[in-house]
């Protein structure tokens, strides 16, 4: 399985590669929307990690322009931000499979990608 991990904090960004990658996923990372896009593109990955404010292209702009070439990619937004306005935001875009708020721990992380895990298998790519 293949994850997208998109954050402008190198911490967060080096936590979820180390937790992915000892759970045999391939781990890509960009720190912006706009190469967030271009790798989703290129890449197909399984599911994004995505933050709701980094450059470029903000997460909800970058779900937004993946829903039509990258329908079945699984995207889970991280943010510190009210979560109950991103989801009214994000409304109607299916893609969107979960919600990490900041700060998030070890334990929040593993019940939220096990969850995800169970419940929505990989789909067909881009």
């Amino acid at each position: 399985m293949k994850v997208l991990i998109v954050d402008d904090d190198e911490n967060i960004c080096l936590f979820l590669k180390g937790f992915f990658i000892s759970k045999d996923y391939e781990v890509i990372v960009a720190n912006n929307g706009d190469k967030a896009v271009e790798i989703a593109l290129n890449e197909a990955p399984d599911y994004i990690f995505l933050d709701y404010i980094i450059p470029g292209l903000n997460g909800v702009h970058v779900v937004k322009a993946l829903n039509f070439a990258c329908k079945n990619v699984r995207t889970v937004i991280i943010s510190g931000h009210d979560i109950n306005i991103i989801k009214k935001q994000l409304n109607g875009y299916n893609n969107v499979v979960g919600y990490l708020p900041k700060p998030f721990d070890y334990t929040e992380l593993k019940r939220l990608v096990s969850l995800i895990e169970s419940e929505l298998k990989p789909v067909s790519k881009c």
